[in-house]
């Protein structure tokens, strides 16, 4: 005898019948074109000095001083993004007003030249050329790049919009396909200086410290967006932390961690930034042999993104870092030639606090 399969068992199995497999969530980018979007990025690291070591001409000084500095440095960013064109999951292009950017660094020093203590605490404010400005992006399919162009009418020279990068939306956390609560995933580590460095070189500068000429400008260090390269090692991955209900609606969660390290050569940026520097009045000439900086980041944070609307919600993050930079120049003062060494030890902490609407 033939039997039937009851009503309710066959409406409850269609669905996997015809899917053959379980759906997950697909988190990804799908802002519409003409949309708007305001984002708000606010920056705090903390950076002090572990260890100072210092040769002049090859020997220790006479009077080695002992030094112990901090550095506090906030830094604000406020875009507006508009989505002129969307098209394959990325803007094609895309024009941004940079609102607000600004940073200001306090630096507490302290000098123990053969007993006698020496302090001074400094504010430096940075400011960039950007701030009021607006660029435009435009996707280059046979590059397979964005373009930062300026336009028309703008006051900004070619060389202002050199190094900014377009991806302000941290794309480079999603998954490639669906995913279920739990799933994790590698992400590209070159990527780590989307993070630490929204925008790219968004050529926000510190103002130069009284009585310290360029060399108290802090170009030398360089900045998070030149302290990553292809080079990079260690680890980043992401995991599906499952749907969160908020006061805007619910988004999905992503947790991530980094532990990463890398080696720059930062000799040819630092020798740019000294030819703009006015030198202070007892020192005749400078020239920089080398600069190099290592560097070790380790965090976690957290992206929240907006399934409906197609773009992050928020993103934090904290971290420790530690950094070696050693450098040699050759300085000419008072008529007289020395050859300078240092080698700096820093380590510190970082929180990023991002929100977009």
């Amino acid at each position: 005898m033939k039997r039937t399969l009851p009503l309710a068992l066959v409406l409850f199995a269609a669905p996997l019948l015809i899917s053959g497999e379980r759906r997950g969530t697909e988190i990804a980018f799908g802002v519409e074109s003409g949309s708007t979007i305001t984002k708000s990025f606010e920056f705090e690291t903390e950076m002090t000095l572990d260890n100072f070591d210092m040769t002049m001409n090859g020997q220790e000084p006479p009077m080695m001083p002992g030094m112990d500095m901090t550095v506090l440095t906030t830094i604000n960013i406020e875009v507006e993004d508009t989505y002129s064109k969307v098209d394959g999951g990325r803007p094609t292009m895309l024009t941004r007003s940079f609102e607000t950017l600004s940073g200001s660094s306090d630096v507490a020093m302290e000098l123990d030249i053969m007993g006698e203590v020496q302090s001074q605490d400094m504010s430096v404010a940075s400011e960039s050329v950007l701030e009021g400005e607006a660029v435009e992006f435009v996707w280059n399919e046979e590059e397979g790049a964005h373009e930062a162009t300026l336009p028309d009418g703008s006051s900004l020279d070619e060389e202002d919009v050199e190094g900014l990068v377009e991806d302000m939306d941290f794309r480079s956390l999603l998954p490639d396909g669906e995913v279920d609560e739990g799933d994790e995933w590698e992400v590209p580590l070159e990527s780590i200086h989307l993070i630490l460095a929204p925008g790219g070189d968004t050529k926000l500068v510190p103002e130069e410290m009284e009585g310290m000429g360029g060399l108290g400008s802090g170009s030398e260090m360089g900045s998070a967006n030149d302290y990553f390269n292809e080079d990079v090692e260690g680890e980043f991955t992401a995991t599906f932390a499952g749907m969160r209900k908020t006061d805007d609606g619910e988004v999905a969660v992503i947790k991530f961690s980094f532990e990463l390290s890398n080696a720059v050569d930062l000799t040819d940026q630092t020798r740019e930034a000294m030819e703009d520097s006015d030198l202070p009045a007892e020192v005749g000439e400078m020239e920089i042999e080398h600069v190099d900086i290592e560097v070790e980041y380790e965090g976690e944070g957290e992206l929240t993104w907006n399934l409906e609307a197609g773009h992050f919600h928020t993103f934090e993050a904290t971290g420790e870092f530690g950094m070696i930079m050693d450098q040699a120049m050759v300085i000419n003062a008072m008529g007289q030639e020395m050859a300078l060494e240092q080698n700096m030890e820093f380590s510190g902490s970082l929180a990023f606090d991002v929100s977009a609407e």
